[in-house]
């Protein structure tokens, strides 16, 4: 092997190593959270031939589905989200290195190997130990914009960006915005005004491919308005939320986001992308990156993964252009190198490297499976241990994998229970909340799980009323940390009608609440 495939050899192998360890602990939560569980959940599903959105809902568009199904299909459920997320972290630290390598003509290994360094220890930070769509996002997009930076006359490189930035839009509609610069950058390649149209033209039509696929898909099955309504009805109600007071509130968390990114953040401010292309591939990458957090209309921790490719990216170019200032010997820069990773190091990955340790640890060598035990783990073995082979379960604060995993029916199409108890995601959904809930009460399964019923995002009035029906109806046999298990009284054959209709009526009042306007 020669010495440059050799260099490329370890470059992955050791991005591949830091990926798995820096996620240590990670891989002690088999199904991740309730979010992924919901992935999960709707993955199943399509691997069974139901289409999402006809047997379990989620607003998120159908490719997000499809990959989780693939991962599941691939590797099993206790390893399709970690190693799915793993594999989108690893491929977005390559693509980060070899777009470092292609905008630093002075540096380009040294580039390469910083950059895709960077990113692998911030991503971590913001719950990037989860499986959140971002990490996935972050994968689509950085390739899609190597692509359209292979500036050749071959017309397969913007043929797989445009269709790389197609699958990125199809994990969330909001990485719209992220999905354009790679076609802004093939409009300000080199060549004439006839290449550069067939190359967007290619690029065009690798951006429909999946969007064609799927609407081939509903529309071969009949149920073509559940995919509209979800990915354009749902999703502009959703930014309906947007307002304002919201971003003044939070305009504080907003910029310590960005601090969270030091040292990063503050070594971009030194990069000089030499050419427009290179500008749109780096600080149009940022600019993008939080236009799309800020479009999401809310923050979350998670929300922040997309900013961590670019900045890796930006952070290693001004790094290196700072150090070239530096003169001295090797071992000075040697210092410096190794000061700045140590500092990055012990800001986002060391509580992930020790918390991974200490899972290890505890599980391997202590056989102590009861430190810090897996939610979804715990709820299955209770679930076993006190309703044996029971059918009919209700999961309330729950990840819906766990229905699939018990290898029993959900007996509703919203799994996740916030769209019933949320009146503003009940309006997002277009969901009958009162009738649904009506709906279960009336049903009233053998088995409930209950937790997390004090969000302050829930209408208390159909918490009461839950509260109330299971009081009525159920009976506690299992209490752990983070849920409850009743069981159905034997001698109830149905929920109170009373209680029923007053939920009804209680449901009505909230709906009439939630509308806009």
């Amino acid at each position: 092997m020669h010495a440059p495939s050799r260099r490329a050899a370890l470059f992955v192998a050791v991005l591949a190593v830091a990926v798995v360890v820096f996620r240590g602990r990670a891989w002690f939560f088999p199904y991740g959270d309730a979010s992924t569980g919901l992935y999960l959940h709707i993955a199943a599903a399509l691997l069974d031939g139901h289409l999402p959105y006809t047997s379990a809902w989620d607003y998120r568009p159908p490719g997000l589905f499809a990959l989780y199904a693939a991962a599941l299909a691939l590797f099993g459920p206790r390893l399709a989200w970690n190693v799915l997320t793993s594999l989108a972290l690893g491929a977005t630290a390559l693509a980060v290195g070899l777009l470092a390598r292609r905008l630093d003509a002075r540096t380009p290994s040294s580039a390469a190997w910083c950059a895709a360094a960077f990113f692998v220890l911030l991503a971590p930070e913001n719950d990037g130990l989860w499986g959140n769509t971002e990490v996935e996002i972050s994968a689509f997009v950085a390739w899609s914009l190597w692509f359209a930076m292979c500036d050749r006359r071959g017309f397969a490189a913007p043929l797989a960006s445009g269709l790389l930035a197609g699958c990125a839009l199809q994990c969330k509609l909001s990485a719209l915005l992220l999905t354009l610069l790679p076609a802004a950058i093939i409009l300000l390649g080199n060549g004439n005004a006839a290449l550069k149209f067939r190359r967007a033209s290619l690029f065009v039509a690798g951006f429909a491919a999946p969007i064609a696929v799927e609407v081939a898909a509903y529309v071969q099955a009949g149920v073509l308005p559940l995919l509209l309504f979800a990915t354009f009805d749902a999703t502009s109600r959703r930014a309906h939320e947007l307002n304002l007071d919201y971003y003044r509130a939070n305009v504080r968390w907003l910029i310590g986001q960005l601090f969270i990114l030091a040292p990063q953040i503050e070594l971009a401010l030194f990069a000089r992308p030499a050419f427009p292309a290179a500008a749109l591939a780096s600080w149009g990458w940022l600019i993008a990156a939080l236009a799309s957090i800020v479009l999401e209309g809310e923050f979350f921790h998670y929300h922040f993964i997309l900013l961590a490719a670019p900045v890796a990216l930006l952070g290693a170019l001004g790094f290196l252009r700072l150090l070239r200032r530096f003169a001295g010997s090797a071992a000075r820069r040697r210092a410096i190198w190794i000061a700045v990773f140590a500092l990055t190091f012990g800001l986002h990955d060391y509580y992930e490297t020790v918390q991974g340790a200490t899972f290890a640890v505890h599980r391997r060598l202590l056989h102590d499976a009861g430190w810090r035990t897996d939610p979804t783990s715990a709820l299955i073995a209770a679930l076993r241990r006190v309703a044996p082979g029971e059918r009919s379960i209700l999961l309330v604060g729950q990840s819906p994998f766990v229905y699939d995993l018990l290898g029993v029916a959900a007996p509703t199409r919203f799994t996740a229970p916030v769209i019933w108890l949320d009146p503003r995601l009940s309006a997002m959904a277009g969901s009958d909340a009162q009738g649904e809930l009506a709906r279960l009460f009336r049903l009233q399964p053998n088995v409930a799980v209950v937790s997390k019923l004090d969000d302050p995002t829930y209408d208390p009035g159909r918490v009461r009323l839950l509260k109330r029906w299971l009081g009525l109806n159920y009976r506690p046999v299992f209490a752990a940390t983070d849920f409850t298990i009743f069981r159905a009284i034997r001698a109830t054959r149905s929920a109170s009608p009373r209680i029923v209709s007053r939920l009804e009526r209680a449901c009505a009042r909230s709906e009439r609440r939630a509308r806009p306007g």
